[in-house]
């Protein structure tokens, strides 16, 4: 047998160890970086830093905020990828990771009296910035008054929100609901109803209460009387219950005109004096009331009212022969002005006097130097007889106690 050459057996062994090496090194690993980071306060695990690891690889961090903190959420390469924790990234190219804790704050919520809220009584923690609605809701009988927050009265707005920037205090305030009730006396004044009719009502504090006038045949609606007030003529009239309250609907007999200064009421007044009868007819935006001749003052004398505010008008019509004359027409004892606060026209059979004044309560008074006698002619012819009769024997017995 040959023997084999050293220099064979030396190439066989380095081509040996060669094919052995190299099946059993491994290529080089990439390592990425990870940069853990916390804004507020609080910690992860691993703690903050910079770590390199091998691309592919796995790594989980878990945050864990201080005391009066919490954890909200993470944000991963400038994008929140939400509050898992822990969290898990996947090292397969260089990351930055921050834990974001939000500072707590306590909310207190409790009420006063008797009723609830939502969320309900007691301390609720919340991350800096959340708004909280809270709702209050009163028991049967009550009612939510007002908020007291940080122990100020902050008004009864339902619900009440709150932004938590700090430890608040909030108290829902229920006061029992008491009931005031007043009476509203409904009355006629002429020939009409009312609707509701005519009585006394209770009605609760703040009720609205609406009633309507309606006029018997041959009348009309003229105004409303409200606790002792003109308030004209609205029908129907809305009252606000705060008090006891008066309410009258005033009926005008006769008919109705309207014109610029609002509704006319034609009415005629029987008058008898000497046996005789006459009529006088007044024709007014008024309220015509009271209406009274006095035959030994030669007066005629009435009354009229109307909305504060407004112009009254008052025509009169007087038989001739009832008054006649000179006239003087009076409002509340002050004489007026011919031609400038009435006028006087005369058509031989009749007077008509057009008067105007402001609108409230006032008497009118219309004086003649002529008007009938107030007994007929044979009643006064026999006494002026009898007078003078009577003045003759008189003298004759002075003439003889004289003599």
């Amino acid at each position: 047998m040959k023997k084999r050459s050293p220099i064979i057996l030396l190439i066989l062994l380095v081509s040996l160890a060669i094919v052995f090496f190299s099946s059993t090194v491994q290529a080089p690993v990439t390592l990425y970086p990870l940069t853990i980071s916390v804004n507020g306060l609080g910690s992860t695990s691993p703690e903050t830093g910079t770590y390199s690891l091998g691309g592919g690889g796995e790594i989980t961090v878990t945050a864990t905020p201080n005391s009066g903190w919490k954890f909200d959420h993470w944000i991963l390469d400038s994008v929140n990828v939400g509050s898992e924790n822990p969290y898990t990234v996947v090292m397969d190219t260089p990351h930055s990771l921050t834990a974001v804790f939000l500072a707590e704050f306590d909310l207190t919520v409790s009420v006063t009296g008797s009723g609830s809220t939502s969320p309900e009584t007691g301390t609720h923690t919340y991350a800096d910035g959340t708004e909280v609605a809270v709702t209050a809701t009163p028991d049967s009988g009550w009612k939510l008054d007002h908020w007291l927050y940080d122990s100020a009265n902050v008004g009864s707005t339902n619900p009440y929100e709150i932004t938590m920037n700090k430890d608040h205090l909030l108290t829902a305030v229920f006061t029992e609901i008491t009931t005031i009730e007043y009476d509203l006396v409904i009355s006629v004044t002429g020939s009409g109803s009312t609707s509701p009719e005519v009585g006394t009502y209770t009605y609760g504090d703040g009720t609205n209460v609406a009633v309507t006038a309606k006029a018997d045949s041959g009348w009309t609606f003229d105004h409303w009387m409200f606790d002792s007030a003109n308030v004209g003529d609205m029908n129907p009239y809305t009252i606000t219950m705060n008090k006891d309250h008066l309410l009258s609907a005033v009926f005008a007999e006769g008919t109705i005109e309207k014109n610029g200064n609002g509704l006319f009421s034609t009415k005629t007044h029987d008058v008898t004096v000497a046996e005789n009868t006459f009529v006088i007819e007044t024709c007014s935006n008024s309220s015509v009331s009271s209406f009274v001749f006095d035959p030994s003052l030669k007066r005629l004398r009435f009354n009229v009212e109307g909305s504060l505010g407004t112009i009254g008008s008052c025509d009169i019509v007087i038989p001739s022969e009832l008054m006649s004359g000179d006239f003087s027409i009076y409002i509340d004892d002050k004489q007026l002005v011919k031609n400038v606060d009435y006028t006087e026209t005369n058509n031989g059979t009749h007077y008509l006097f057009s008067i105007t004044y402001e609108h409230s309560a006032h008497t009118i008074e219309v004086i003649s130097t002529e008007a009938i006698p107030e007994f007929p002619a044979w009643v006064i012819l026999p006494l002026a007889f009898s007078t003078i009769i009577i003045g003759i024997k008189y003298r004759k017995k002075i003439a003889l106690w004289k003599s």
